[in-house]
């Protein structure tokens, strides 16, 4: 049984409901808690568990209670994030970066930036029964993706860190954000974001212990720089990047000599190939029919490979 205390809000998680019965009472006997039942809604989060044991999670009541202050409820929805006359971005439609463009405005904003804002918060209202369903599975393994913008942001040449880390086939923890200092190279940015990521899964595995889970994976760490899967492999070769903070460099041993991480090379994709891709930017889905239908009815013959 597992006990989750925010504040005053607690959550009993256990596989054995008598036990769950007898630890509610004994809470009544020493507090006055209310019993909410069943989880369904807990910070911002709405939990709805499904016919097939699976989970689904989204924040329904928390994006339309934002949009409601923000005079947006009724405005219609977009299928991306950023439109490619913005200053801040046009290429990726994730929202934790645009959330992170933005906020580097968040001081001295102009209109350009409300405008942005705005954007956010339509594509968030065409989304909003959109979640993440975790089905129950005895396979599963943390897996890490990582990889990073070398100084695209032209105001200050900073590169953008950029990770998401997946328990199974669920995406469970992910970062956008802006890197402290300047990198010399391409594989010092995406190092800078390997290590960041790196650090993220040290987390998950120490909490994973705390819950007594045990999987026969190796945890892993992808990335599209063979040099960085290279220099974390060979200690000597760290000296070539010497100006990099020490703290890139703690981690490598820690994990390569400790806790046994395996750091491996993935190609960069320039098109997404797959129907998990769909799922991830399901705007792409959009686009690949709006154009299809467009160039077809133009005598165009077009074949779509998924």
């Amino acid at each position: 049984m597992y006990v989750l205390v925010y504040v005053d809000d607690i959550i009993i998680i256990g596989s054995a409901p008598g036990n769950i019965d007898v630890f509610v009472q004994q809470l009544h006997n020493e507090f006055s808690p209310k019993d909410m039942g069943d989880l369904y809604y807990f910070l911002g989060n709405e939990v709805t568990r499904l016919s097939t044991g699976s989970l689904h999670l989204c924040q329904h009541k928390y994006i339309l209670d934002l949009l409601d202050r923000s005079s947006l409820a009724n405005a219609n929805g977009v299928y991306t994030l950023m439109i490619s006359s913005s200053i801040l971005s046009k290429d990726e439609p994730d929202i934790a970066y645009a959330v992170n463009q933005i906020c580097q405005f968040m001081h001295v904003p102009t209109s350009v930036h409300l405008i942005a804002l705005k954007r956010i918060l339509r594509y968030l209202s065409g989304i909003v029964d959109y979640g993440l369903v975790f089905l129950p599975s005895d396979k599963l393994s943390l897996i890490g993706y990582a990889d990073a913008n070398w100084g695209l942001d032209f105001d200050d040449r900073r590169s953008t860190t950029g990770y998401c880390v997946y328990f199974g086939n669920i995406p469970i923890s992910w970062c956008s954000k802006k890197q402290q200092v300047l990198s010399h190279s391409r594989a010092e940015a995406e190092y800078r974001s390997l290590a960041a990521a790196t650090s993220d899964v040290i987390c998950l595995v120490s909490l994973l212990k705390e819950l007594q889970f045990s999987s026969n994976n190796t945890p892993a760490v992808w990335c599209d720089n063979s040099s960085d899967v290279v220099v974390v492999a060979n200690f000597v070769l760290h000296l070539s990047l010497s100006m990099l903070s020490l703290t890139c460099f703690s981690f490598k041993k820690k994990w390569l000599m400790d806790l046994s991480l395996s750091v491996r090379f993935r190609p960069v994709i320039k098109l997404p190939t797959s129907s998990q891709s769909l799922f991830l930017h399901p705007h792409l889905l959009i686009f690949v029919v709006f154009f299809k239908s467009y160039l077809s009815g133009r005598g165009v013959n077009v074949r779509v490979y998924l």
